[in-house]
């Protein structure tokens, strides 16, 4: 017998803040006459937060903000012989915009209380999430560490100045997406061209400024230390920030944030050009790391 094939999935708790209490979103499914959190399956090509963001809306009709990585559960979906098996990734997400809408595959959807939502759903895998939900600390700052796109190589330009080539210009407008996943609303950058130019499509789509930091570029005088100190001073105060550095730095910088919140860090891993981490960040600990495959 081979092994069963993996159906890749994701979907989120979905959550407000209503008269000071936090409520959660259900979502019933006709199909199956069950109540769940909105989930469901990955396009081809598709980043699973981009899925789970993608399918929370398309189910409740609602704007999420990606917060933090809550949890991964499996198990077994069909049978007789065509048997699979489901992963399942969830993030918290927070309700910014929208209105529900019934439609063929979800035909109601309930704001319960966290307690509710518990004694409501019909599976035990979403009860699961949501006890993993309310362990989430409360204070969570969000950085999205970035490698400038991949850049255009020519003799007699300085290294320093060289600018993003087409595939690196398309590895930039493919963070537009990801960036606005999470709500981002503050960019820092390296001085280097090919850092702000990373950031500058999702600048132009949400009318943002990339603030560019010399101390953010790794010099024969600053050490990896140095720019982890302005990186943690950047997202203090909370608000989502992406920030995008050369790829000699990126990599000491978050092995350097690991270490420097508490957290053991992972085997070293090469960023390529492109790619980028998400970090979840409260009271000086690292609560969440997102590594996605890198860009192509």
């Amino acid at each position: 017998m081979g092994r069963r094939p993996i159906v890749r999935a994701a979907g989120g708790v979905l959550w407000r803040s209503e008269a000071g209490r936090v409520e959660v979103a259900l979502v019933h499914r006709p199909r199956y006459d069950d109540w769940s959190l909105p989930k469901g399956k990955r396009k081809a090509g598709e980043h699973l937060l981009l899925t789970a963001a993608r399918e929370v809306t398309e189910e409740t009709g609602y704007e999420p903000v990606l917060g933090a990585f809550i949890a991964q559960y499996s198990y077994v979906v069909g049978g007789d012989g065509k048997a699979a098996t489901k992963t399942v990734k969830y993030w918290a997400m927070e309700a910014v915009a929208g209105r529900f809408a019934p439609s063929a595959e979800v035909d109601e959807m309930a704001w319960l209380s966290v307690p509710a939502a518990l004694a409501t759903v019909s599976r035990a895998v979403d009860r699961k999430v949501l006890e993993a939900f309310t362990e989430l600390p409360p204070a969570l700052a969000t950085l999205i560490l970035i490698r400038n796109g991949s850049v255009a190589v020519r003799s007699r330009t300085p290294r320093s100045d060289r600018s993003l080539d087409r595939r690196g210009q398309a590895q930039a407008e493919a963070l537009v997406p990801v960036l606005g996943s999470f709500g981002v609303k503050r960019l820092a950058s390296s001085a280097a061209p090919r850092c702000t130019q990373t950031l500058l499509p999702y600048a132009e789509a949400v009318r943002a400024t990339v603030e560019t930091e010399s101390v953010l570029d790794l010099t024969s005088e600053r050490r990896a230390e140095d720019v982890t100190d302005r990186v943690l001073d950047l997202c203090s105060d909370r608000m989502p920030i992406a920030v995008c550095l050369e790829g000699a730095v990126v990599t000491p910088v978050l092995h350097s944030l690991q270490m420097r919140c508490g957290a053991r860090p992972r085997a070293a891993r090469r960023f390529r050009r492109g790619g980028w981490t998400v970090l979840q960040i409260s009271e000086g600990r690292l609560r969440s790391i997102e590594r996605p495959w890198p860009a192509a």
